[in-house]
């Protein structure tokens, strides 16, 4: 007996009587393993990744100072730093106690690829004399393939201690803030 075709409808095909008597049932063990599989990752879920995986997803966490000098103070002294480390100013609102800048354009050895560092600082007053200073980095690269400027926001770098070192010399030479003041890395 062969099949026969009703016009799209399937509610009265012998197909459709068959299916509806004998639904598909994994049956085969190696279906059973894969279905049994997908759900115990599935489970899982991110707890069961690597650290350095999970770390390397996160997003990078900006680096914190707190100078014990006013949020006046400081804000000025932030653009006086970023010309020091070679930053130029693209961004200054003091109202918003935001400062970001940007580094040259580095062309790598054959000019087939570049990459340029942006600067965020955030400024916030703790006390009439403790400011918090956030400074978050990030890279900017673009290399001889098609596809556009990529960004990476970095962790650590020198360019966090070059900024921070610049930026409490600044503030020493103002006079808002003494040597002995300045937080010391461990």
């Amino acid at each position: 007996m062969g099949l026969r075709w009703t016009g799209g409808r399937v509610g009265n095909s012998l197909v459709a009587r068959h299916l509806r008597s004998n639904p598909p049932r994994p049956s085969h063990p190696i279906v059973r393993i894969l279905i049994l599989s997908v759900l115990a990752l599935f489970l899982a879920g991110c707890e069961a990744m690597p650290s350095r995986l999970s770390e390397r997803f996160a997003p990078a966490e900006p680096q914190v100072r707190e100078l014990e000098t006013a949020r006046v103070n400081v804000f000025p002294a932030l653009e006086e730093a970023f010309e020091r480390i070679s930053f130029t100013v693209t961004r200054s609102r003091q109202a918003e106690g935001v400062v970001a800048g940007q580094s040259r354009i580095l062309s790598d050895d054959s000019f087939r690829g570049a990459r340029q560092y942006q600067l965020e600082v955030r400024v916030s007053e703790f006390d009439t004399d403790l400011t918090k200073v956030t400074v978050a980095l990030r890279e900017l690269f673009e290399d001889n393939t098609k596809s556009r400027a990529s960004y990476q926001d970095l962790r650590t770098h020198g360019i966090y201690d070059s900024f921070f070192t610049a930026l409490e010399q600044v503030l020493v030479e103002q006079g808002h803030l003494m040597a002995a003041d300045i937080p010391q890395e461990p």
